[in-house]
């Protein structure tokens, strides 16, 4: 996990590591959503990629992709926790979210 108490950051690109497993280094899983999410943030790089999309869209389309990773995050079991870190200077296309505490 972060620093930050309730920060977790996602990499976007195409050769990012699926975001099951960066959810999970953090302390998370997507649960039932990882297939879904996986499929969005590929067919948006994909757009981007091939100039479907311009750089506003893609940064907006990752936004929103963004919020759809956070809210699916659950809680993984303490025992179930990685160490693993990702380097910053390795990171494409990196956003930042907060999760609330509800």
């Amino acid at each position: 996990m972060n620093e930050q108490k309730g920060m977790v950051i996602f990499c976007h690109g195409a050769l990012r590591d699926p975001y099951e497993k960066q959810a999970n280094v953090q302390g998370y899983t997507l649960g039932e959503e990882k297939e879904r999410l996986e499929k969005l943030g590929f067919s948006i790089v994909y757009c981007w990629i091939h100039g479907i999309l311009m750089d506003s869209q893609y940064s907006m389309a990752l936004g929103k992709l963004q919020k759809q990773l956070i809210k699916a995050l659950k809680p993984l079991p303490a025992e179930s926790q990685t160490s693993d870190a990702y380097p910053a200077d390795q990171m494409e296309h990196r956003y930042s979210g907060l999760i609330s505490e509800d």
